[in-house]
């Protein structure tokens, strides 16, 4: 089981810093973390599923209609 004895708040997720400013300190520390994390669990035998996202960026353009 994943997070045991946690929050209702933990989800268990290993967070890869998208949601940071690119090159921001949050952002590295969550890129390097993940590294650690995946890291320390191939070397512990800890299972783990890597099981990604999809992102699909929106964008909105004011149309000129003059």
């Amino acid at each position: 089981m994943t997070a045991a004895h946690q929050s209702g708040n933990n989800s268990g997720v290993i967070h890869a810093g998208i949601y940071y400013t690119p090159g921001s300190l949050k952002a590295k520390l969550c890129v390097q973390g993940l590294r650690l994390m995946y890291k320390y669990c191939d070397e512990h035998k800890v299972p783990y599923k890597k099981v990604g996202k999809v992102l699909q960026e929106i964008c909105c353009f004011a149309s000129d209609s003059s």
